[in-house]
């Protein structure tokens, strides 16, 4: 004894809903960043967020390499964290690497709070610290 069951009463299941990350707001954009005292900002600069992003934390997220050949490995690893902020098109521009000693070396890059989540996430370096320079 099977009942019967109206086609109107299946429906699919709901979709559960997909959180993005916390982003920190922007700060006022204004035409002429020297009012609200940002410094080495380009006023002629695209996209015009680029005028909060003066004046927002920076964290240096560090890769470590220990060996003989770290210095090397070091190097190469920059031309990847390069390469990934060409693809995904992220408004960085400091990177670089560091032989500490013939034993261990790190590969470095530099991002603002608002994006740091995403980079971690998707590179999972080994360390991170505060950026003065």
């Amino acid at each position: 004894m099977s009942k019967k069951i109206a086609a109107e009463s299946l429906t699919a299941p709901e979709k559960p809903e997909i959180k993005t990350p916390f982003v920190a707001p922007a700060r006022p954009i204004t035409d002429k960043p020297e009012r609200i005292g940002l410094k080495n900002c380009a006023v002629n600069d695209y996209p015009p967020t680029t005028y909060y992003l003066c004046n927002m934390r920076k964290i240096k997220l560090i890769w470590d390499f220990r060996g003989p050949e770290s210095g090397k490995t070091a190097e190469h690893h920059e031309k990847h964290l390069k390469e990934y902020i060409a693809i995904e098109r992220l408004p960085l521009e400091v990177t670089g690497f560091k032989v500490l000693n013939d034993m261990h070396a790190i590969a470095f890059m530099v991002v603002t709070d608002a994006e740091m989540i995403g980079v971690r996430d998707a590179l999972k370096p080994h360390r991170g610290e505060l950026f003065e320079g």
